[in-house]
This record gives structure tokens, C-alpha cells and sequence, in this order.
């Protein structure tokens, strides 16, 4: 991250990207530097904040950084801030997931430094709104208890009325508690790599669980195709095949017999 970051803000293209880390292992004193992570169109980033050391505690910060959806650039010589951005400091902090497909990191020090920040980020689509041809995750990190759903559903009626949006929300029900996004479409290319890129490792799962069993299912499932398509093929082959010696056995028939009967005129 540290390469990256500038104090105009930096724009990083991760469009060709499905997944990867920014790491800065000790960050200087008095920085005050921002990057952009930039997907392709249609994308959506998702943060991990998978090992973080950032002086002070989430409600008392030393250093700060601060994460935003969207991409900002300086205004003067650094990137300004606001209530708006989310502020990371400590050595934990929940995910985020930015659903646009660029998101902004800024970091700022004061006297010390020496903190480390490393961020996993994945690239996703919306299963939702473009389907799914790679895994959805179970989305278990976003469940709530049954008997609060009806509040939540409300909530999100009145969002959609505000903003007229749908939020891409589904439901997927787990011992009593309700899940309330199966929304993020990763590739199968992260499936089963020892590294949880949904939030709630369930690409990393049994299959009884939706998860490393659905790659080895679908590698079953295309041998099966391929031996069926290729089976398949060489019947229909075999098939044109006899066909059209029927035919032309028929032509030649018919041939014959009319030079026959002309002869026998």
C-alpha cells in the first residue's frame, strides 16, 4: 500500500484482478497519503482488513485510516475528509464492502508511525442484478434473528422508497437467524485457495455447506458433459454417417433402374 499511496491521492487499476493484498509493513510518521482501488465497470470491491496495527483503539485513534466508496482525489495537496468516511484504527476492524467499483484508502500519522496495515481485497459482482456463473457466498456474516426481520424489512421498504434502489437483498434462512445478503458473486478461481474471500470462509466450506465441495462437484459435472458431448458426437457422427450412405445407396438404386428399364425399351 505504501507504494501507492500519495498525498493527491493515487488510482490503482485492479480490473484485471479477482483478488489481492496491500500491505505496508511500517508506515512513516506525519503521513498523510490516499490510494484508489478502480474495478471495471460493473464490479464491486470487498475489504478484509486481515491484520491491522494502527495506534490508538476504534473509539480513541493516534493514527487514522479512513476507507470511503468512490474514488477522491486532493483538494489542494491532500485528499479532505469527513464524517462520511469510515474510520479504521487498532488491530481490528470489521469488513467493508464498498459495492462500487472503486474504493478509496487514506492514511493519516501523526508522531509516531510504526503500524502495519495489511487489506485483502476482492473483486465481486452482483448475483442479483448479472447472475452468478462463478460461487455465491452464503453471506452468514450478515444474519440477524428471525424476530427482528420484520423491523429490518421495514427498514429496507423505506430505503427503496427513499432512494429508489433496490438494495440487492435475499434471504437464506440458518437455524433461526436470517441471512440477509447471498448477493456477492466471486470467481470460482478463489474457491478453496486456503483464503476466505467471502467474509464468512464459506468458499472455503464442505460441500454439505455450499462451498469447496461445489468446485469439485462441478469439476464431476464437466467430466460428465465432456464424456456425454463426445459420446454424443460420435453417435450423431455414426448416424449422418449411415444416412447418407442410405441415401446415396438409394440414388445409385434408382439410377440403376431407370438405365434398366430405358434399355429394356
Amino acid at each position: 500500500m505504501g507504494y501507492y499511496c500519495s498525498p493527491g491521492g493515487n488510482r490503482v487499476d485492479i480490473s484485471d484482478s479477482d483478488a489481492g493484498d496491500l500491505y505496508w509493513g511500517s508506515y512513516p510518521a506525519l503521513e498523510d497519503c490516499a490510494v484508489s482501488l478502480v474495478a471495471a465497470v460493473g464490479k464491486r470491491i470487498f475489504l478484509q482488513f486481515t491484520d491491522i496495527s494502527i495506534r490508538g483503539t476504534n473509539s480513541d485513534c493516534e493514527d487514522e485510516l479512513f476507507v470511503k466508496s468512490g474514488s477522491y482525489t486532493a483538494t489542494g495537496t491532500t485528499v479532505p475528509t469527513d464524517g462520511s468516511w469510515e474510520k479504521v484504527c487498532g488491530t481490528f476492524h470489521q469488513d467493508f464492502d464498498a459495492h462500487d467499483h472503486h474504493v478509496t484508502l487514506k492514511l493519516k500519522s501523526y508522531q509516531n508511525g510504526g503500524g502495519r496495515i495489511r487489506i485483502r481485497y476482492t473483486v465481486y459482482h452482483s448475483a442479483h442484478y448479472d447472475g452468478c456463473d462463478g460461487y455465491t457466498c452464503l453471506g452468514r456474516d450478515m444474519c440477524i434473528d428471525d424476530s427482528l426481520m420484520c423491523l429490518y424489512l421495514l427498514q429496507i421498504m423505506m430505503a427503496v422508497m427513499a432512494t429508489r434502489a433496490w438494495v440487492g437483498t435475499d434471504y437464506h434462512g440458518c437455524d433461526g437467524y436470517t441471512c440477509l445478503r447471498r448477493d456477492r458473486c466471486i470467481d470460482d478461481s478463489l474457491m478453496c485457495d486456503g483464503v476466505d474471500h467471502c467474509g464468512d470462509n464459506s468458499d472455503e466450506e464442505f460441500w454439505s455447506d455450499g462451498g469447496c465441495g461445489v468446485v469439485e462437484h462441478r469439476q464431476w459435472l464437466k467430466k460428465v458433459a465432456i464424456i456425454t458431448g463426445c459420446v454424443g458426437g460420435v453417435l450423431l457422427l455414426i448416424v449422418v454417417t449411415y444416412i447418407c450412405y442410405r441415401r446415396k445407396k438409394r440414388q445409385g438404386s434408382l439410377k440403376k433402374s431407370l438405365i434398366q428399364d430405358f434399355n429394356s425399351r
